[in-house]
């Protein structure tokens, strides 16, 4: 081989080499280009729309779960199309009150919010707030139950709100089955339950109860000594710590907590299901990246996303996601859904008769 020959060979293995660091530098970084065109291909989203998110570049998520589960999705997202994901964590309540600050003062900032009160959504929706004219791309993929026509969406996480005992404290034998035994005289003073005026779940054990039974239950739960605290962890804690023997969880947190070898047990009842809350990605009609919304809503229905939210206890609807540790499969577990249309009309109703006889 001549001289020229040689020197050829080496400045094309060098150009190899380079454009190898090249590829891995872009996708150390989230630098976004020509020879990535086909990211997010082979998670049957649609190219168009993986191109004009990326054209837009940025993506600002509100998301209510912990940091601990939002922030593994936004770097799922920007390590798979180099866009980048700005989440914005709070409370459920905190960050309706934000975004609504933001519609009032003309200026969305907002492409996403993470909602599970689906009568918030439908009333956004009325609003003329969210966008409806774009269909998850993985719809069909979907059970119809966990699909949302009215608004053009899918759950992307689903948890339910169980009772739970401290199983060091109580036998299993002796433990309460439905709602009812919260205000038997036996666990009189040693329950303890999330407040509706500030956690998600609380409000949707007052929206299961008051139309199972009625006010008198809350009355009841008032004369038996129940323990209000403001957030659900809070409730879970107590149980945990033996403060309390009997008390309210969510399904992902107590799922975890269990794998920490936490001494609590979730209560599957047939006769007075678990309520069950779905959350969704809403994209907002005024979302600045609205292209980038669209596909991180898209993005987080994909199997790849959806399993990696069972390590936090979540469920997930696809049936080729992986389910979480310590909870039945979803399929299997009887859970009771809330009428959000009813829900949509009574929510001041609810929160007012709470607080008249919680405070009275």
């Amino acid at each position: 081989m001549g001289k020229a020959s040689k020197q050829g060979t080496a400045n094309l293995e060098r150009r190899r080499v380079l454009q190898a660091a090249a590829i891995g530098a872009a996708g150390a970084f989230g630098i976004t280009g020509r020879a990535f065109a086909q990211a997010g291909s082979g998670l049957g989203l649609p190219a168009d729309l993986i191109e004009g998110a990326k054209k837009e570049g940025t993506l600002v998520p509100y998301e209510s779960f912990p940091t601990a589960q939002s922030k593994p999705m936004a770097d799922a997202f920007t390590a798979e199309f180099g866009i980048e994901n700005k989440f914005f964590r709070a409370g459920q309540e905190a960050l309706q009150t934000r975004l609504e600050a933001e519609i009032r003062g003309g200026r969305v900032l907002a492409d996403t919010i993470a909602q599970a009160d689906l009568d918030v959504v439908e009333h956004m929706v009325e609003r003329g707030l969210i966008d409806t004219e774009s269909r998850p791309s993985l719809w069909d993929q979907y059970p119809a139950e966990w699909r949302y026509p009215e608004f053009n969406n899918i759950a992307f996480a689903t948890l339910s709100c169980n009772m739970i005992y401290n199983n060091k404290l109580v036998a299993a034998g002796d433990a309460p089955r439905t709602w009812e035994d919260l205000i038997s005289p036996k666990w009189k003073g040693k329950v303890v339950i999330p407040s509706p005026e500030y956690a998600g779940t609380g409000f949707a054990l007052l929206a299961e109860w008051v139309k199972r039974y009625g006010w008198d239950f809350v009355k009841a739960l008032k004369a038996n000594q129940a323990f209000i605290a403001q957030a659900v962890s809070d409730s879970d804690s107590r149980v945990i710590s033996g403060q309390k023997l009997v008390g309210i969880a969510n399904s992902h947190r107590g799922s975890t907590l269990i794998g920490q070898g936490a001494p609590i047990t979730f209560v599957w009842s047939q006769e007075t299901p678990p309520v069950a809350l779905s959350y969704v990605h809403a994209v907002l009609k005024k979302a600045p990246n609205p292209n980038a919304a669209r596909l991180y809503r898209d993005f987080c229905l994909t199997p790849k996303i959806q399993s990696q939210q069972a390590k936090f206890g979540l469920w997930s609807a696809h049936p080729k996601a992986t389910q979480p540790a310590h909870l039945p499969h979803l399929s299997e577990v009887k859970l009771a859904r809330l009428d959000w249309d009813e829900i949509k009309k009574t929510r001041q109703k609810l929160l007012d008769g709470w607080r008249t006889i919680i405070r009275g």
